[in-house]
């Protein structure tokens, strides 16, 4: 009889030291690992889906004010809804830095060498085992630890950074229909903190 494959944890949290060693093979690698990275990281500081990023083009920058992104899941009978996005610097530097890679006329930001839009589910994620293969790899020889994750883990990491500095506008950011989600679900904080019910302090 099969074994079954024991489920994931679903309360993984992706360090920023690992998510800045893939960004940094990434530099290495260069071509469809760098563009790749990039639309990951972004997906990171906007707190939004990868799916959600993947298809941004510049008419979706707003100059002077950020970038504005599609809300991926809604239902049937909801409009299309999009949020904005402001511009802190490394999310400009990003965009800016993944448009430059662009060598065609293409409007997408994180297109692929012929212009077109971000290879297809199976090819980015082939693309991003082999960047984590790599990483892997290079940390056993230099001696640090490095444990690879998936793309679906930067919308859970950004709302536990956002938490962690006490960010109250996290249901905006991510889109989420479901707020009760983004608490039980995305939060992977293991330590959360908070003040006494009572911060007087009592005289004799």
């Amino acid at each position: 009889m099969a074994l079954s494959t024991p489920p994931r944890p679903s309360n993984k949290y992706v360090t920023s030291e690992d998510l800045d060693y893939a960004m940094a093979e990434a530099r290495v690698r260069g071509g469809s690992y760098l563009i790749l990275a990039l639309w990951v990281y972004t997906a990171y500081l906007t707190a939004s889906r990868p799916i959600e990023v993947r298809n941004l083009t510049r008419e979706d920058i707003r100059e002077g004010h950020g970038v504005e992104i599609p809300i991926g899941k809604r239902r049937a009978t909801q409009v299309a809804k999009r949020k904005l996005i402001e511009w802190p610097p490394k999310l400009k530097a990003t965009i800016d830095e993944a448009k430059a890679l662009q060598r065609t006329g293409s409007p997408l930001i994180f297109g692929n060498s012929s212009g077109q839009f971000l290879y297809t589910r199976n090819g980015w994620t082939t693309i991003w085992t082999r960047l984590m293969v790599y990483c892997e790899a290079k940390a056993k020889l230099e001696g640090v630890t490095f444990e690879r994750f998936v793309l679906r883990r930067m919308q859970p990491k950004a709302v536990t950074a956002r938490k962690t500095r006490g960010d109250l506008n996290i249901f905006d950011a991510t889109g989420r229909a479901d707020e009760r989600m983004i608490h039980q679900d995305y939060d992977r904080r293991t330590i959360k903190r908070s003040t006494s019910t009572e911060e007087r302090t009592f005289l004799k």
